[in-house]
Formats: structure tokens, sequence, C-alpha cells
């Protein structure tokens, strides 16, 4: 069953580089390694690289 996710249905975790939220992963919609996250950086922050082997990420940047 397909829907859409508002923002307002998305629990946000604060960190001291910014927010991020899940938007859609595991086990919410069945898909075992898709993630896509609404991400806010904090003006001047930036959130160090590293990689997750078993997961795909969908990264929209918006300015």
């Amino acid at each position: 069953m397909s829907r859409f996710v508002m923002k307002n249905e998305v629990e946000v975790t604060d960190f001291d580089w910014g927010s991020a939220g899940m938007r859609c992963a595991p086990p919410g919609t069945g898909c075992q390694t898709f993630v896509v996250m609404d991400v806010t950086l904090a003006p001047g922050a930036c959130h160090a690289f590293h990689d997750h082997p078993d997961q795909d990420e969908m990264i929209v940047i918006k300015s």
C-alpha cells in the first residue's frame, strides 16, 4: 500500500549539527535497505561523511 508521509508525521531527532527525521524507512515501508530522511543542518554546521554498507540513502539538498 502506498501513501504520502507528511512532514508533520516525521519524528525529528535533534543533534549538535542540526536535525534529522526518517521520511521513508524499514519497517514502515517493507523495503529492506532504502531510506529517505529530512535533514536540516544548522548554519555553518556540517555532517561528517560516513557510509552504511547495507543501506541505500537518498539525499536531497535544498538551498
